[in-house]
């Protein structure tokens, strides 16, 4: 394991060693105190959306001439008021 600490301010070695260790202590209590039921490391973004179920390229085809079909009759409709 390894600890990088960064301190970008401070003069006396002494208040920063007691300060890096103190916070150092409130990290691991922190650490120790995680929740394991709700703690999760595995890969799935729980943010993200749920799983989209893709059509069959026959379902689309079908909605495709649906679609068309559904367009003819409109056309059939503008063209007998002209």
């Amino acid at each position: 394991m390894n600890l990088h600490i960064n301190v970008p301010y401070g003069t006396n070695d002494h208040h920063i060693a007691e300060a890096v260790c103190k916070a150092f202590a409130q990290a691991l209590r922190t650490a120790k105190t995680i929740d394991p039921a709700t703690f999760d490391l595995s890969v799935k973004n729980p943010n993200g959306a749920e799983e989209i179920k893709h059509r069959t390229p026959k379902q689309i085809m079908d909605e495709i001439a649906a679609l068309d079909a559904e367009s003819a009759k409109a056309l059939a409709k503008i063209k007998a008021l002209l």
